[in-house]
């Protein structure tokens, strides 16, 4: 069960095929651009392998926060969590910078669809990817999104089955179809709940909630013992260069060793089958934008 604020949504976003549609682009929300600085651990000390186009989160204080009534205190929270046995396949972006659509679509989403025992059906991270960029005005770039508004988007739109648009990322420019928008609607969820704290981090995971959250990327995240183990160190920002903003899905915690347990969307064959492990300390200090949803 979880208990909400009575507060109110943001703004209605209308559908695709609706005319005359006006956004403004955010681009105050921009990942700040910090200067390079000698690599450690990297393959590269020149590129990023990877895209780090997420945005953080704009300030809305109508935001609905998460808090759960069966785990009030800490002490009532299970020592461990793993919902990775409840997870869809782990898939691959590719060269997009599309994490947000990832982490929600096919992380999220298609988790409640299992979690509701209805078979899997795979859904289209260009549908999200294009609708989330439709609300910041970015269309036409690949200029990556906030989680809120991936979260917004599949709360007011929906996402349509992957069948409907397949993930070429060659077409992530192209404009969803009335039959995707129409498509889109049953996958639709009926409430989303920011995540203030670790504490309530672990209680929507004990609750069987993944949650989407937003990290920062130093260069050891690319490094080869992480594409390895999975394993992610806390970066030395002395040292690391600042790569930018990644979007993951947490399903899970283990307090004996103190991390998270984090899917991300670089294909299996990256960290432990495509997940890794997160500190406590890696989100308490380099993590933003947290979010969940009960379907």
């Amino acid at each position: 069960m979880v208990v909400v604020e009575k507060i109110t949504n943001g703004m209605d976003i209308p559908t695709c095929d609706t005319p005359n549609r006006v956004y403004k682009a955010l681009t105050a929300n921009a990942v700040k651009n910090i200067p390079a600085r000698e690599a450690k651990n990297r393959r590269s000390t020149t590129m990023p392998m990877h895209k780090y186009l997420l945005k953080k989160d704009t300030l809305d204080l109508r935001d609905h926060i998460f808090y759960s009534a069966k785990y009030k205190l800490v002490e009532h929270l299970p020592t461990k969590v793993d919902l990775r046995a409840s997870c869809s396949p782990i898939v691959d972006q590719g060269e997009l910078g599309s994490c947000t659509a990832n982490a929600i679509a096919s992380g999220l989403r298609e988790y409640l669809e299992l979690k509701a025992g209805q078979s899997l059906t795979t859904l289209s991270r260009l549908f999200l990817y294009y609708e989330e960029r439709l609300l910041e005005g970015t269309v036409n770039e690949d200029s990556g999104a906030e989680i809120r508004d991936g979260m917004k988007v599949l709360n007011q739109i929906g996402v349509c089955p992957e069948a409907d648009w397949p993930y070429d990322i060659s077409t992530f420019t192209n404009p969803p179809n009335n039959k995707d928008v129409a498509d889109a609607a049953a996958f639709k969820v009926s409430e989303y709940h920011r995540i203030a704290s670790l504490t309530q981090l672990k209680a929507a995971l004990a609750e069987g909630l993944p949650v989407v959250i937003g990290i920062e990327v130093y260069a050891s995240f690319e490094s080869d013992e992480v594409a390895k183990t999975g394993i992610v160190p806390i970066p030395d920002k002395s040292k690391e260069q600042y790569l930018g903003g990644h979007a993951v899905l947490v399903v899970g915690y283990d307090d004996s060793r103190n991390m998270l347990i984090v899917r991300n969307s670089w294909g299996d064959s990256w960290g432990d089958k495509g997940y890794c492990y997160l500190p406590y300390d890696y989100f308490n200090q380099y993590s933003s934008d947290c979010w969940t949803s009960q379907g």
